[in-house]
């Protein structure tokens, strides 16, 4: 009977197994197909004038050295800080116009005002800055072709100023951010070379709409890109898909490059990078790089999965860079950088001594950036920059109406709002390497570490929670026969003794009766009496000393609940709150999956040991995930701070259970086998 149960529930795990891996390549089929990167490789021979996997850029890190030594040179020849942004513009201009041919239509100056309002008491203070943003277009011909009509823009940018201009010290803002804007001045010369060689071979005018801004005014809070979004109602053209990705680099050239997908929370939502967008640079990535590519979050594959996780749990943070006012706007945004923003500092990965890490401010110098280093981003933003060239690798936004009723509408808008209510997670995703996991991904994998737990450990812990309950049912009946018993015999040896006393008392009464008569027959002589005394000896029943010594003590942990259903409810809970955190939950399912595997293993306590790495991994974890909430994090409102609580007290509850399975199983087990070896020495 076991054997068969055991091959029923190999059968439904095969079956699970089957089924998982049916829908999880479906999944991964119809996003890839959906994906605008190998769209651009399937498309690739049809498009082979718009789009070519191995083009090469002649980007030179030297070239990009030299305009960052160029612009702290002009930054530092003027004390006032107005002159050296100015000198630096017309810098910019000369060399994009004489050096990349960029008609002087192309460049324009966008000049911009911000006024912000402090009151204090009765006093309210205004503050005024002033700047001047540089937008380069690339558009190689004014004719438009019906291929690229109402082709969204791709828009790229940096910030041009820096706080270290004219400084007392003489530090640079090299490393943030002139060389950034350095990489954006030349990816900006390759590309516009690059269309305008293509259309003259090809014939066809190549009017990809590329858009380069160089803000202004980052440093004090991202003014530059705040006042363009207002200004030029970039929500707007979101909403109407005139906008397809801002791409935006800041601080790189030092260390290897990362995408950071900061949250940034507008109207009480947190908005992060999307999918499509961190997999088109994660795959152009990987195109140039094969064996490091580039990462989320963090350079180091194990901090990045962490990253991910943790991000999730911020509704927003302090930080605001530029890309921070398009994420509002509604544009799809994406950050490159190589500033480790949450774990750690930026340090030179050269041991070269003549180029020593300075941490600080003294940093910021060009003798710091690496050539190497630039080489590779510049190559991985050109790259993704053609990946991104073409019209079916921008995945359009359907804002027409579904129905012309607006019943039909209402109804179809408030079933959305549900959906996202219960599925609140569908916008998560994770990166491992160049491998994308969705959000109907994660909840597949999870399910199925649940469903496993479910079909082993679970069915045997209710097992032995079963027999355990079934051996306590026969102790306790064994219990109340013996205490039945011996109160029967203390019954039937006070009955006896009773009888005998009465028969005693009747034996001297009579003898006591002839001793009188016999005197008075023989005149006054006495015989000695005989006496006869019948004493009853009791005997007790008591308890073999092996049968008490082999009768379990039942203290266990869950001795009023059943464990097994604290075990169920558990992994209900966890499958209920995987739909909402998908990937907070799927990384504390991995990090606790071997202990709730292997807590039935009670031998040379295996489970134990196992139970206490599990929980240490995941009590650090949920450590690192607050630290970084208290750090880094805003807080949000009083709904979003209740569910963000409420989802920590399930993790740490988790992280305590998966430590007392193991534990409560153990002594089960234990005092079962102490009840069979009683029984067999009985």
């Amino acid at each position: 009977m076991k054997k068969g149960l055991n091959l029923y529930f190999n059968k439904n795990l095969i079956t699970i197994f089957i089924v998982f891996i049916i829908l999880f390549f479906i999944s991964r089929y119809f996003y890839n197909s959906d994906d605008g990167y190998y769209s651009n490789l399937i498309n690739e021979d049809v498009n082979d004038y718009r789009f070519k996997k191995y083009d090469n850029n002649d980007i030179r890190p030297d070239k990009i050295i030299e305009h960052t030594k160029r612009l702290i040179e002009i930054g530092n020849s003027k004390i006032i800080y107005e002159e050296s942004r100015s000198i630096a513009r017309e810098y910019i201009r000369d060399y994009l116009v004489e050096e990349g041919g960029f008609p002087k239509d192309n460049i324009i100056w966008n000049h911009f005002e911000w006024n912000e309002r402090k009151a204090e008491g009765k006093n309210i203070t205004t503050t005024t800055w002033t700047g001047i943003n540089i937008i380069i277009w690339i558009n190689t011909t004014a004719a438009t072709s019906s291929i690229m009509e109402n082709e969204p823009i791709r828009i790229v940018s940096s910030h041009y100023d820096t706080k270290f201009w004219g400084s007392p010290d003489k530090t640079s803002g090299a490393h943030d951010c002139l060389s950034g804007t350095a990489l954006v001045i030349e990816e900006a010369v390759a590309l516009f070379k690059r269309q305008e060689s293509l259309s003259k071979m090809s014939g066809i005018p190549n009017d990809t709409p590329y858009m380069f801004i160089l803000f202004d005014q980052e440093n004090p809070g991202a003014l530059g890109s705040r006042s363009f979004v207002s200004n030029n109602k970039i929500s707007k053209m979101a909403s109407q898909s005139q906008i397809a990705y801002f791409l935006n680099i800041d601080a790189i050239g030092n260390d290897n490059a990362m995408i950071q997908t900061f949250p940034y929370e507008h109207k009480h939502q947190t908005f992060f990078t999307p999918r499509w967008l961190v997999n088109s640079m994660v795959q152009s990535a990987y195109s140039v790089n094969p064996v490091d590519g580039i990462a989320v979050g963090s350079s180091n594959i194990g901090v990045s999965v962490v990253y991910q996780a943790h991000r999730y749990h911020l509704h927003s943070i302090s930080y605001l860079g530029d890309e921070g006012p398009f994420t509002w706007a509604g544009v799809d945004s994406i950050l490159l950088t190589d500033n480790d923003y949450f774990y750690g500092e930026n340090s030179h990965s050269s041991n070269d001594i003549e180029k020593p890490f300075i941490s600080g401010e003294l940093s910021d110098q060009p003798n710091h950036l690496d050539p190497d280093h630039l080489k590779e981003t510049a190559d991985i933003v050109y790259r993704f920059l053609l990946a991104t060239s073409i019209p079916s690798s921008i995945p359009r936004k359907d804002y027409i109406n579904f129905s012309s009723s607006p019943t039909i509408n209402l109804l179809l808008s408030s079933l959305e709002k549900i959906l996202n209510l219960f599925f609140a997670g569908n916008g998560q995703y994770l990166f491992i390497g160049p491998i994308c996991l969705g959000y109907f991904q994660l909840i597949l994998v999870s399910l199925f570490l649940l469903l496993f737990i479910y079909f082993t450990t679970f069915k045997n812990y209710r097992e032995l929670v079963l027999q355990y309950e079934k051996c306590k049912y026969q102790s306790r009946k064994r219990i109340y026969r013996l205490k039945k018993h011996n109160i029967q015999n203390e019954n039937d040896e006070s009955t006896s003794e009773r009888e005998d006393k009465h028969h005693s008392s009747e034996l001297l009464s009579s003898s006591s009766s002839s001793s009188s008569s016999s005197s008075s027959n023989d005149n006054g002589q006495s015989s000695p009496s005989t006496s006869s005394s019948i004493t009853g000896s009791g005997s007790s029943i008591t308890t073999s000393p092996s049968l008490a010594n082999n009768t379990p003590t039942f203290k266990s942990f869950f001795v009023s609940i059943r464990g097994h259903r604290i075990l169920f409810l558990h992994l209900l809970t966890m499958a209920i709150v995987s739909l909402i955190d998908t990937v907070y939950a799927f990384e504390i399912i991995i990090l606790g999956f071997l202990a709730l595997a292997t807590f039935h293993c009670h031998r040379f306590n295996i489970n134990l040991l196992t139970g206490f790495m599990s929980s240490a991994f995941c009590t650090n974890f949920i450590y690192k995930d607050i630290t970084q909430v208290m750090k880094f994090g805003r807080k949000g409102n009083g709904s979003q701070e209740l569910v963000l609580n409420i989802l920590l007290s399930i993790y740490i509850i988790h992280s305590i259970l998966i430590v007392i399975y193991g534990y409560d199983y153990g002594k089960k087990k234990e005092e079962l086998n102490k009840f069979d070896s009683g029984n067999k020495d009985n």
